[in-house]
């Protein structure tokens, strides 16, 4: 009975946490192409190999339409330094969520 119950909860866990997935992949998509565009300042950069590719983890600091500044922590392709100006597309309705932000070279 306890592995019945135990598999039940884990079906259940595993679909919330895919609807979660697909819903966040739908609002970046979205964001990408119709987001607010604006550029932000690189103010953390931590560089590392991802799949023997150079990937940068930063932290970026953006101003918003309401010029209200923001910051959104990422991990994007190559080596990226800290001070770099980067492409920045939000969801200003959406900006509570992590993919509401998308950071891009």
């Amino acid at each position: 009975m306890v592995f019945i119950v135990g598999g039940i909860v884990a079906i259940i866990v595993i679909e919330a946490l895919r609807s979660r997935s697909r819903s966040a992949s739908r609002l970046r998509e979205r964001v990408e192409r119709s987001g607010v565009a604006t550029t932000g300042i690189v103010t953390r950069a931590k560089s590392y190999s991802l799949n023997y590719q150079p990937v940068t983890r930063v932290t970026v600091r953006f101003t918003d339409r309401d010029n209200r500044t923001r910051w959104t922590i990422q991990t994007i392709p190559g080596n990226i330094r800290k001070g770099l100006q980067v492409k920045v597309r939000y969801s200003p309705n959406d900006l509570g969520r992590k993919a509401a932000v998308v950071v891009s070279r």
